[in-house]
């Protein structure tokens, strides 16, 4: 054999790696939905004298899929969670009263749509979140083997 068969079979081998790798790819991302989680805190209401804080929970349907919105849920890690090792939290909790929802939940979220809502800063919360690894969780019907959306909320 010639070199240059060699090298054109390298390359189409090479080549042909790449769609295949390309196409798990998308197979495994697309077709289902994806949800993005923000949580921002130090909320307060403008129009009355409470000095109540607040957070501010949004989660977004990125995908291309609709799903349910369960719940969202909280987990704080005292010290940097391992990522690819299961690891406890060391408190593990659910936002169960929302001060102001969207919609009460469970809310079937479609593509592209959003729900927020807003639950109470108490001490407790902002202890975690500023002496830790604190991360919200949207918990959703098409998740698989207990992953859900995350973010990482943190008080300056």
């Amino acid at each position: 054999m010639g070199t240059a068969t060699v090298l054109l079979a390298w390359w189409g081998a090479v080549i042909s790696t790449g769609v295949l790798a390309w196409d798990v790819y998308k197979w495994r991302k697309t077709n289902r939905p994806r949800l993005r989680v923000t949580a921002y805190g130090e909320f307060q209401d403008m129009d009355s004298n409470n000095p109540q804080k607040y957070v501010s929970l949004t989660v977004t349907n990125i995908g291309d899929k609709p799903t349910t919105l369960n719940f969202l849920t909280f987990r704080y890690y005292a010290t940097k969670p391992k990522r690819f090792r299961k690891q406890d939290p060391d408190q593990l909790g659910v936002f169960m009263k929302m001060v102001r929802a969207t919609a009460q939940l469970p809310y079937k979220l479609d593509v592209g749509a959003e729900w927020s809502g807003l639950v109470l800063q108490t001490d407790e919360l902002e202890k975690l979140a500023r002496n830790g690894y604190f991360y919200v969780h949207a918990e959703d019907s098409a998740s698989k083997n207990g992953k859900s959306a995350r973010y990482r909320f943190v008080l300056e």
